[in-house]
């Protein structure tokens, strides 16, 4: 039985089951419309300007009616046009556009990103999140943010005084006698203690100039790179690698950057800059900052109490349980969802998006010179995982990542073992797996014995004995803690599942994967990691990880792991697709990084049916099989050539039918599952 069988068994299935109506989201009313149960105040603050008062978005208390959450306040504040927009990811705020219009998102790596405190303190857990119910009298703060916390010490005196001297000579060989003291800071921890990059006293030659000190500190190993740039004031510095290996370098928007200052005050015109003459015990010193300022008001008590009364008021049926409903599946749908989703990544430069494309055949609609301009920029970025996404995009395009390199001849391959932060996290060390594996397929004959293979041998050793290293005593993977994370698991089966043969990760997988089942759902998805343990629903994202994971095994998520209901991992998927089969919704809503990872495990299902066997999209994209047989181009086909007319291995006929009657499950699913918790947060990898 072909897929084409399945689809048409399934909309026979569904086709008497009453059609589930979405909720148009957040709903804003006026008291007359509501009870309100209570006030709430809602104070947004974008950093502190130049002086150092807060930039304040909104600060407005607003009535809300019973069983209304934060969520619905913000809606509460975009509905009365105090703010523009907003987004909650995984239940944590993650952009806000101000009324102006103005945009400020959390970074990838969290190096920018809003922070919620609570009744003027710092909120933990559950608090200040998306779905936390709202109470009388609280009042809920969020604050543009930065981690570590990108700002200058407060006093760089002390700093200056505890400055050891160097025995290199700044500028040459021959010391005038003279001397400067360089002092870098990357930012404060959380323990309000500036984080010390080099803090030294160098003699300096004649002539010397503030670029000759900081060659000084590289050449006595103090740090291990720097960089100035014209930056529009003159050559500034924007970039500084420390001895370890990490490299801070300026944000291209201005965000995030090195700041000046001599003899412990703010430099202003050529202070501090590449070409300026060091002089006799002047000391310099150098900041990484932001702008605007990404750190809390010290005193948010004062802002609160002169918050203004908002109009509106904040109902219940924003990101809680009434989130939205479940569609009801049919064979028009999937393809619709499919061939929309797909449609809507044409011309991408994205990563993952380019990586979908190439799965289902459609490689030929990725903007390739965009997608390698990208894959360039990601060697001076400090994302945990660019790399590997490069890595991973560019050989599914059949692009060789080992001949993709920076201006120094660095290829991505070679960056990948030799950038720490790229595989310190476990998602970091799990997609760097997969990138060696990939890259190593991909590299062409005549690849330099410095990439691909040759690099990946004796790191993929180490990376797989430190994953299994990290597997928890449950079988699972995490990013933290000691119990298993799904998305991670999930990550985790999907990057050892090409290593199968080892007996060593026969048995993790084995671990790992009754780690994953038992974190299923009764509606056949996967939670997201909460504190104190796990949501008792599942989530599009971390339900799309367990599909690609199930996939790369050889397990059918659609006719394998059923629940109780009568739910697969597949049927809840597609339930979190939207009314329209345009995408997958995220907190009740279209979201974009929700949609590419379900289409991502959409993909894996599809390799997974028409080949018959695993299916690994990660490593396999590049094969073009994913696609739906028989669709038109650029609507989620097989490409001519590809395997819209392979046969099936194995014996599919069972397996087919076992899928339909199982997603036919999420049309008798629906009526029962008639409200969604909020989506997990994105998945580690983005």
């Amino acid at each position: 039985m072909r897929l084409g069988a399945v689809i048409l068994a399934l909309a026979l299935c569904v086709g008497a089951v009453p059609r589930s109506a979405f909720a148009e989201g957040p709903g804003i009313s006026s008291a007359a419309d509501e009870q309100v149960a209570g006030t709430a105040t809602l104070t947004i603050v974008y950093g502190l300007g130049m002086d150092g008062s807060p930039t304040i978005v909104v600060n407005k208390t607003y009535g809300f009616a019973d069983g209304a959450t934060v969520d619905d306040l913000f809606a509460a504040a975009k509905a009365a046009g105090d703010i523009k927009d907003y987004t909650f990811s995984g239940g944590y705020l993650s952009s806000v556009t101000t009324s102006g219009g103005a945009t400020a998102a959390n970074e990838a790596d969290y190096s920018l990103y809003w922070a919620s405190y609570k009744n003027e303190a710092y909120a933990s857990g559950t608090d200040a999140q998306g779905s936390e119910k709202l109470v009388d009298a609280v009042s809920y703060q969020f604050a543009w943010a930065s981690s570590p916390t990108a700002t200058a010490p407060a006093d760089w005196q002390p700093l200056v005084d505890d400055a050891t001297e160097s025995s290199q000579v700044a500028g040459g060989s021959v010391s005038t006698g003279d001397a400067a003291t360089l002092t870098i800071v990357g930012g404060i921890d959380y323990d309000g203690e500036p984080i010390v990059v080099a803090n030294k006293t160098y003699r300096f030659a004649d002539g010397a100039t503030v670029d000759d000190l900081f060659a000084a500190a590289k050449a006595a190993g103090d740090i291990e790179d720097y960089e100035f740039e014209d930056t529009g004031y003159g050559p500034s510095l924007v970039a500084v690698t420390a001895k370890g290996g990490s490299e801070v370098h300026n944000a291209s928007n201005g965000s995030l950057y090195w700041a000046a200052y001599k003899d412990c005050r703010y430099a202003g015109g050529v202070e501090g800059q590449k070409n300026e003459a060091l002089v006799n015990e002047v000391t310099y010193q150098f900041a990484w900052s932001s702008y605007p300022t990404a750190v809390a008001p010290s005193d948010w008590a004062a802002i609160v109490a002169a918050a203004g009364e908002g109009s509106g008021v904040a109902t219940g049926s924003g990101s809680g349980d009434e989130a939205y409903f479940p569609i009801d599946l049919d064979s028009a749908s999937y393809g619709r969802l499919f061939g929309s989703i797909a449609a809507s990544f044409a011309g991408t430069a994205d990563p993952w998006e380019a990586l979908d494309l190439a799965a289902i055949g459609n490689g030929s609609a990725v903007d390739r010179e965009g997608l390698i301009a990208e894959a360039r920029a990601a060697l001076a970025s400090l994302d945990r995982t660019n790399i590997q996404k490069a890595i991973l995009a560019l050989t599914a395009l059949g692009i060789d990542a080992s001949t993709i390199a920076d201006a120094d001849g660095t290829s991505l391959v070679d960056a990948l073992g030799s950038t720490p932060m790229a595989t310190e996290s476990i998602n970091g060390k799990l997609f760097a797996l997969l990138a060696y594996r990939a890259a190593a397929r991909g590299a062409s004959a005549d690849a330099t014995l410095s990439s691909a293979a040759s690099t990946a041998s004796g790191v993929e050793e180490t990376l797989l004995e430190e994953v299994l290293a990290s597997q928890k005593p449950d079988g699972g993977f995490a990013y933290s803690g000691s119990s298993a994370d799904a998305d991670v698991t999930a990550m985790a089966i999907a990057a050892l599942a090409p290593y199968r043969g080892d007996a060593r990760i026969e048995s993790a997988l084995e671990s790992a994967l009754a780690a994953l089942r038992g974190l299923q759902r009764e509606d056949g998805g996967f939670p997201m990691t909460v504190a104190g343990g796990y949501e008792d629903r599942s989530n599009v994202n971390s339900t799309a990880m367990a599909v690609i994971a199930l996939a790369a095994v050889g397990i059918d998520p659609a006719s394998s792991w059923v629940v109780e209901s009568g739910a697969t991992p597949m049927s809840a998927l597609l339930s979190f697709a939207d009314s329209s089969q345009a995408g997958f919704l995220y907190g009740g809503s279209a979201n974009e990084m929700a949609t590419e990872q379900g289409f991502r495990a959409m993909a894996a299902y599809q390799g997974l049916k028409n080949t018959g066997a695993a299916y690994n999209v990660y490593l396999q994209a590049v094969d073009g099989v994913a696609g739906l047989p028989g669709a038109a181009d650029g609507e989620g086909s097989v490409a001519d050539g590809g395997s819209g007319g392979l046969a099936q291995t194995g014996d599919p006929t069972s397996a087919a039918s076992a899928a339909a009657l199982s997603l036919c499950a999420l049309a008798g699913a629906a009526l029962a599952l008639r409200k969604r918790s909020r989506p997990a947060r994105p998945s580690g990898v983005r």
